[in-house]
C-alpha cells in the first residue's frame, strides 16, 4: 500500500490515463482485506467455539461437583440424623431403666427401713444389751455387769479393765452422740417424704409387677 500510494504521488497521470486498472487493484486489494477478514472472522468463531465448548465444560464440571457435594451432605445429614434417633432411643432406654431401678431401690429401701423401725422399736432387756456390746469385750463386761456386789478390793488387773472399759466408754457416748444427731437429722427429712415411704412400704410383690407392666407400656420401653 505505501509502495503504491508513492507510486502514484510520483505518476499523477497514472490513474488518468488507467483509471480501470486501478480500480481493479483497488477490487483485489478490498477483496484481499474481506479474504483476510474472513479468515480473522472464523479464527475469531474457532475461538468463540472453543471457550464456549471450554465454559459448557466447566460448568458441567462445576455442576457435578455441585451435585456430587449435596448427595454426601444429604448422606451425611440422613446418617446423623439415623445416629441422633439411635442416641436419643438408648438414651430414653436408660433413663427409663434407671428410674424403673430407682423406684424398685426405693420400695427395698423402705421395707428394709420399716422393718429397722420395728425391730428397733421393741424394748431390749438386759441380756439384749449385752448381746449388742462388742465381741471383745463381751465377757468381761457380762461377768462384772451380772457378778452380785462385792466388797473386795479389785485387783490391778481389774482396776486396769475398768479405766480401759471408762476411756471406751467415753469414745461410745461420743459416737452414740453424733449417732443420735444423725438420726435425728434423717427423721426430720423421712417425715417430708412420709407417705412416699408409706406407699412403698404396702406395695407386694404382684402389685410392683403390675406397676412395671404399666410403666413399659407408657414409656414404650421394656425394662
Amino acid at each position: 500500500d505505501a509502495a503504491f500510494n508513492e507510486f502514484v504521488g510520483q505518476n499523477p497521470t497514472f490513474l488518468i490515463n488507467n483509471a480501470d486498472l486501478v480500480h481493479s487493484l483497488r477490487v483485489a486489494k478490498l477483496q484481499k482485506i474481506l479474504e483476510k477478514q474472513d479468515s480473522m472472522e472464523g479464527e475469531l468463531h474457532q475461538q468463540l467455539e472453543q471457550v464456549r465448548a471450554c465454559k459448557e465444560e466447566m460448568v458441567a464440571y462445576y455442576q457435578n461437583q455441585l451435585k456430587e457435594a449435596a448427595r454426601l451432605k444429604a448422606a451425611r445429614e440422613i446418617h446423623l440424623q439415623t445416629h441422633l434417633k439411635e442416641l436419643q432411643k438408648s438414651t430414653r432406654e436408660m433413663e427409663v431403666n434407671l428410674m424403673w431401678d430407682l423406684v424398685a431401690s426405693s420400695e427395698s429401701r423402705a421395707k428394709e427401713a420399716f422393718h429397722l423401725q420395728q425391730v428397733n422399736s421393741m424394748p431390749i432387756d438386759r441380756e439384749g444389751l449385752l448381746e449388742l456390746l462388742p465381741a471383745h469385750y463381751f465377757d468381761t463386761i457380762r461377768d462384772a455387769a451380772l457378778a452380785p456386789p462385792s466388797n473386795q478390793p479389785m485387783t490391778s488387773s481389774q482396776e486396769a479393765d475398768l479405766r480401759q472399759f471408762q476411756v471406751d466408754n467415753a469414745f461410745l457416748m461420743a459416737e452414740v452422740t453424733v449417732l443420735q444427731k444423725k438420726v435425728a437429722y434423717q427423721a426430720i427429712a423421712a417425715k417430708k417424704n412420709a407417705w412416699v415411704e408409706s406407699v412403698l412400704c404396702r406395695l407386694d410383690r404382684l402389685t410392683m409387677k403390675k406397676l412395671k407392666l404399666k410403666y413399659q407400656r407408657k414409656t414404650g420401653v421394656k425394662i
